[in-house]
């Protein structure tokens, strides 16, 4: 009589560790994946595009004249910098002619003759950094 008694007190302890064990979250791999990314590209050096030749506000776009420099990747987060201070958020189009490229405003309010960068801290913290 207690050997059956056991049994259900057994199953009970069992069915509590097998559902403790699935409520400990583990991202997935995609998600971690993804936040090495994330950390990669904020270790990587910052990469001139150019420099704003054209502001259009009302449109909401920017000419940038990449000079000699590569062009960006189309759909690539641009940030624009007005000396040491951020000035806007851009994203690359596929609007090109060399050496001008077309880049959308996300964010911000960029300045005819700002320097553009693809991605990165601020020059100010680039400077301190060893």
């Amino acid at each position: 009589m207690i050997r059956w008694m056991r049994l259900p007190l057994c199953l009970c302890l069992l069915a509590a560790l097998v559902s403790g064990c699935a409520m400990i979250h583990r991202s997935p791999r995609e998600e971690r994946k993804e936040d090495a990314g994330k950390i990669a590209a904020a270790r990587r050096p910052l990469q001139s595009v150019g420099r704003i030749a054209i502001v259009n506000a009302k449109d909401r776009f920017v000419l940038i004249d990449s000079g000699s420099h590569p062009a960006p990747p189309s759909g690539a987060k641009l940030r624009s910098y007005t000396g040491a201070v951020e000035s806007a958020e851009l994203k690359a189009s596929e609007v090109r002619r060399r050496p001008f490229v077309v880049a959308d405003i996300i964010g911000g309010t960029p300045q005819q003759g700002d320097e553009v960068f693809l991605r990165g801290e601020p020059l100010a913290a680039r400077a301190v950094a060893p």
